[in-house]
């Protein structure tokens, strides 16, 4: 073909395109856009092929290591694959930085969730050790109360605990229906009456300066029945509870 002949033949024009680029009219119908291959000559179809790398696929690795409390890990997912979508129809690049993104987030998503998780945990810890030291420092107060009353008497301190029981701290059988102390302490009462740990103190304690201490008298069989009918206990029961205050022998 001659260089005249190039000149006289028309040029030829790109049909019309839907509004995103995608189809063209034949003029019967709307086909897709064909896809050339990257370098082959001619002039392609369709909005221009975009270049650079995208901006949300950088967002989303940005966000991904800055975390910000699981809200960066959030918004890296999101952004991510928005990226990976928008790369495939731009041919922009960038999609190894959503990938990483998209990873980065989904770790923030464990990571939050451990921490979610140990919260709960921690806080359940910190109240039952405030429970522990405020037991404790009720039981050391209790002691230092009942040595400082048994030096008051004696003029000297006790380490022994039936010391402090004559000095009139002995238990009391009718705290039973208040404190529930085996469920509330963990305190028992063994086989001879004793309160376990030996550690434990339990008493009532008067610490104005003209209280004083006494011995209540020792109850008779009629007073025993009438007390394990109001705890509705039986008789043998009462008799085990106030066996050092009986002033009878229930073998008899």
């Amino acid at each position: 073909m001659s260089v005249e002949d190039q000149r006289e033949q028309p040029a030829a024009t790109q049909p019309p395109l839907s509004p995103d680029g995608r189809y063209y009219w034949d003029g019967s119908q709307w086909l897709p856009v064909p896809v050339q291959p990257y370098g082959a000559p001619g002039a392609a179809w369709g909005p221009p092929q975009q270049t650079g790398t995208d901006g949300l696929a950088i967002a989303s690795l940005v966000l991904g290591i800055v975390w910000l409390g699981g809200i960066g890990s959030i918004l890296a997912v999101i952004f991510g694959h928005i990226a990976r979508r928008r790369i495939r129809r731009t041919g922009q690049s960038g999609r190894g930085l959503a990938l990483a993104g998209l990873i980065l987030g989904y770790i923030g998503f464990v990571v939050a969730a451990l921490i979610i998780a140990a919260i709960p945990v921690a806080i359940s810890q910190n109240h039952k050790a405030q429970v522990a030291n405020t037991k404790a420092r009720v039981d050391i107060m209790n002691v230092a109360t009942a040595e400082e009353n048994y030096l008051v008497d004696n003029s000297s301190y006790t380490m022994n605990v039936s010391d402090l029981a004559g000095a009139g701290f002995s238990p009391d059988p009718d705290t039973s229906i208040l404190l529930d102390a085996t469920a509330n302490t963990g305190i028992e009462l063994t086989d001879s009456m004793a309160m376990w740990p030996g550690a434990a103190v339990s008493g009532l304690y008067f610490s104005h300066p003209q209280s004083q201490y006494f011995v209540v008298g020792r109850v008779g069989q009629d007073q025993v029945a009438d007390y394990a009918k109001r705890k509705g206990w039986t008789l043998k029961e009462a008799e085990r509870w106030l066996s050092s205050n009986l002033a009878y022998n229930p073998e008899d």
